[in-house]
Formats: structure tokens, sequence, C-alpha cells
């Protein structure tokens, strides 16, 4: 607050008359010339707020002087004051800290009403509520995760297929003074002999040099990926700035033959023909489908109900899963995962919002927390266990997703519809 120079100030009172004898007749007023300081002043140990409906402001705030206009019902009262009082600095408030807070009481406080929230999900009267979301929520989570990471693998399978079955075999035959510089990219060598060859400045993708010879070969700044030598013989042959680390040589002899500047860094094995835009683009149009799903689902969600928009959404879930048997090649798992995810956003939506409105709101955070770090721990079983079964018949993911998925929307069943709870 603004320290004030004035303490009290004494009232003037003009339009006087003679029979008045001083005092503020009716239609008169007041002037005040004072800085104000608080929205609240005190007249003769009296608090007068300026906002009474007695007191008006007028529209002269010049140099820091107030006109106080007082009604004429008003007049009487001001007669006998005298003295206008202005308070002074505010007293500062000391905020008293009780001695028995600590850290360690503060976080055991917090830990013990963690607990209480906790155990006030699973008890009554929400216990068969609880139990049948968890159920739900896992359900959901296995399934859908569950279905996500194997169409990624199963894609990275099919492409695999498709690369091999493209592979360009040789076999038994003799290169001689021949220069290689021009990327050599899945091929399969086998009983080849070179002689006074060079490859220089090339990419070595996907190629197996199986039982072959080299005599008086140069490999240099050469990169490879996925590139072996097997049962291979090397006699006189130098490698100059290249990637070939031993690991590439498989039961091979080497005679007389150098390694000079091996690349350094990382010497895994990447795969180039893994390529990030091309998995962007086919996570793209399962993305793309969500936003549709999550417009078109907050309209129906009041209309039809919750309970009605997520089962019916795990019943189309678990019988799209069914359809993943004619998904041959790339093109039809990715319309596959975009109508996949579509379905899935209803029943997500519908599950966030039952499950919010079903808790009354001391005990909602933490409930959909409990909710939300079970399903997490779902997905990730999923992803091992769908990861893990890339190999197998597909007949075997689609049936433990499918079932899955239905389990779940029979436990919707049993759920009570929240769209009329006040929240």
């Amino acid at each position: 607050m603004r320290k004030t120079h004035t303490r009290s100030l004494r009232l003037q009172a003009f339009k006087t008359s003679r029979r008045s004898r001083g005092r503020p007749t009716p239609g008169s007023y007041i002037t005040i010339k004072h800085r104000f300081t608080d929205p609240v002043q005190y007249v003769h140990n009296q608090l007068i707020p300026l906002t009474s409906p007695h007191v008006t402001f007028s529209s002269e705030f010049a140099k820091g002087a107030t006109i106080l206009r007082f009604r004429r019902s008003a007049a009487k009262a001001l007669e006998e004051l005298t003295e206008l009082e202005v308070p002074g600095k505010r007293p500062t408030v000391h905020v008293s800290i009780p001695s028995n807070r600590g850290i360690l009481r503060e976080m055991l406080r917090s830990l013990e009403g963690c607990w209480n929230n906790i155990s006030g999900v699973f008890s009554s009267p929400h216990t068969t509520l609880t139990l049948l979301l968890l159920v739900v929520w896992t359900t959901m989570s296995f399934g859908f995760y569950g279905i996500s990471i194997w169409l990624h693998e199963y894609t990275k399978v099919i492409e695999e297929n498709n690369f091999v079955s493209r592979t360009v075999k040789q076999a038994n035959l003799v290169f001689e003074d021949k220069v290689f510089n021009s990327t050599i990219e899945n091929m399969h060598f086998t009983n080849l002999t070179f002689t006074n060859v060079r490859f220089v400045q090339i990419l070595i993708n996907h190629c197996t040099f199986y039982n072959c010879s080299f005599t008086n070969c140069t490999f240099s700044n050469i990169r490879t990926s996925r590139t072996y030598f097997r049962n291979c013989e090397f006699h006189h042959t130098e490698f100059l700035d290249t990637d070939l680390y031993p690991y590439k040589f498989q039961s091979c002899s080497l005679f007389s033959s150098y390694f000079f500047n091996i690349k350094g860094g990382c010497d895994i094995d990447f795969d180039v023909n893994f390529k990030l835009s091309e998995l962007f683009y086919e996570n793209l149009f399962a993305q793309l489908a969500i936003l549709p799903g999550s417009l078109i689902s907050s309209f129906i969600l009041d209309r039809i109900g919750r309970i009605k928009t997520l089962g019916i959404s795990l019943v189309l879930t678990g019988i799209s899963v069914v359809f993943l048997w004619f998904a041959e090649t790339k093109e039809r798992i990715i319309a596959f995962e975009a109508t996949f995810t579509f379905l899935s956003v209803f029943g997500w939506n519908a599950l966030d919002v039952m499950s919010t409105e079903a808790y009354p709101a001391n005990i909602r955070a933490t409930s959909y927390g409990i909710f939300a770090a079970l399903s997490r721990l779902a997905a990730i079983l999923s992803n091992i266990t769908f990861g893990s079964a890339v190999e197998v018949p597909k007949l075997i993911p689609i049936i433990i997703s499918s079932a899955v998925l239905l389990t779940g929307a029979v436990c919707v069943t049993r759920l009570p519809e929240t769209k009329d709870y006040l929240v």
C-alpha cells in the first residue's frame, strides 16, 4: 500500500446559509481533497466503504483530488462528522508453521492419503464396477496394441519375403580385370573366382559370397549392409576404408591380405533397406483415421450412450480382426490397420469418459490412474506376445485378439450407463 502523508482532514461545507450555521443543507455537497490509498476509509473509528449507496464518485480526479458527493438523505447523517481518518500501513501477517511438520511427515501423510484413495476405489460400493472396468481396460489394451505391433512386424516379413524372392543368383563364374563401381544388391554368389578385380566406392547390400576366391583384389571405400563372406579365400587382397568387420568373414582364410583404415564407429550391421519415410507413411493412414473417429464419437456418445458405444466398438473390432486373414499385401495391411484404428477410437473415447463419470470426484483421478497403469502393463505383455508370434500362422494371433476383444464386450454389458450421472 502506498504511504500517505495526511492522517486526518477537516470536512469543509459549501453552500451553507446563516440559518444552517455551517452545516450542510439539502442539495449541498462536501468536497474532500485527499489522495486515497484504500477503497475503504475510517470515519471516527467507523468503517464506511466508498461503495456505500450514500456515496458516489464525481469525474474529477486531477492531481489526486477526489470529490465525494453525498446524497441528500445522507446530509443529516454527516452533520456530526468532523474528521476523516486514513489508516496507515497494514501490519505484516505472520503465519505460524506447526513444529510437527517435516518432509518425512508430509511424505507419509501423502502416502497415507494415496492409499486411502486406492482402497476407496476397490471398496464398496465400487468393487464390482472397478473389477469390470479393469477387465475392459486390459482387454482393449491387449487386443489393440497387440494387433498394432503384429501388423508392423508382419509387414516387415512380407517385405523381406518379397525382397528375397527377387534375389539374383550367380554360380561358377570367373571375373578377371574387372572394376565394380555400381551398387551390388540382393545377389548370391557361389563358387566364383575374382582375379585382379577392384571394388571401388560402392554399396554392397544384402549379398552373400559363398565358397568364392579373391586373388590380387582391392576393396576401396566400401559400404556394406547384411553382406557376408562364407568359406571364402583371399590372396594378396587389400581392404581400404571399408566397414568389413571381422564378423562378416565367416570361416574364411586370408593369405597376405591387409586391412587399412577400417571405418570406426558402431559396427552393428544396420539394414539400409529400412527407411523411416516408409514407416512414417505406413502409420500415417492409421493416425489419420483417428481424426474422423474422434469427431464422430463425440456426437454419438451423448446420443446412444457410453455403454452402447463401447460395446459396439469392441464387437466390431473383434469381428474385423477376422478379415486380417485376407491381408496378404502391404497395401491391404495398411487399409486394415486404418479401419481397425477407426473402430477402436469409439471404444477408447467411451471408456475414458465412462471411467471418469463412474466415480466420485475425490477418487476419480486415482481410479483413472490405476486403469491407465494396468492397461500399459497389458500393452507391454501384448507386444511381447504378438511380437514373437510373427513366424507362427496368422490364425493364432487372429483367434487370440478376437477372443480378448469379445471378452471385453461381454463385460461391458454389466457396466452402468453414466450418461446421466452428475459429475
